[in-house]
């Protein structure tokens, strides 16, 4: 049986198209990184097109993954304050180390979420997509935070209401926050995905592509 092509034009062809791609790739990224790349309107209108959609997603990932970065070292900060600084000896003192580093975290996440919803969606369907999936992560994630807020401030008596089952019913809160967060990052891995490239050329988006299971 002969090994010879019967079109021998055919695998030339291919790899050109191959190499032409590749060549438009690298073309697209070398002129997001220069800004002054496309002067002159050399490039064809879709190439010009999609710059344009990859300097959207570039600055949205930039400052989202920042905020969710800051965010992230807030919360590692107050749990080692908590871990570290807990005394069962001294519970009035560990608890008003507990509430003000949960003070911390509800700051650092209202400062988050804000961030986050300020910065402009890319105008594209993968941003839009992933956008709109870190929204319904955040929106969980303030809802949860705000219920174990007011949990803890029934504990600890600053609403005067003595409540003997609130402990069971924090534990309860923080396992629901982590049952939604647990679906809300499975749910963010396709979106993700469609902008890997663009999410991988920030180093602030390292930590969240490892939080949702990619790098």
């Amino acid at each position: 049986m002969s090994l010879k092509p019967r079109h021998p034009y055919l695998v030339p062809s291919i790899t050109a198209g191959v190499v032409g791609v590749a060549i438009l790739g690298a073309l697209i990224v070398a002129v997001v990184d220069d800004g002054d790349a496309q002067a002159g309107g050399h490039l064809a209108p879709e190439v010009v097109a999609r710059i344009d959609d990859l300097r959207t997603e570039r600055e949205w990932a930039s400052e989202v993954c920042g905020a969710l970065a800051e965010w992230r070292g807030e919360i590692e900060t107050a749990t080692a304050a908590v871990r570290d600084g807990f005394d069962i000896t001294d519970p009035g003192s560990s608890w008003a180390m507990a509430k003000a580093a949960f003070d911390d975290v509800r700051a650092a996440t209202a400062t988050m979420v804000k961030t986050v919803r300020a910065a402009e969606v890319p105008d594209t369907e993968a941003g839009r997509a992933l956008a709109g999936g870190l929204d319904t992560l955040i929106e969980h994630g303030e809802g949860h935070v705000e219920a174990i807020g007011v949990r803890l401030a029934i504990i600890g008596g600053d609403v005067g209401v003595t409540d003997g089952f609130s402990l069971p019913g924090l534990v309860d809160d923080v396992r629901a926050l982590i049952d939604d967060a647990r679906a809300d990052i499975d749910a963010l891995r396709g979106p993700a995905s469609e902008m890997l490239t663009v999410l991988r050329a920030n180093d602030d988006c390292g930590p969240f592509l490892t939080m949702i299971g990619i790098d």
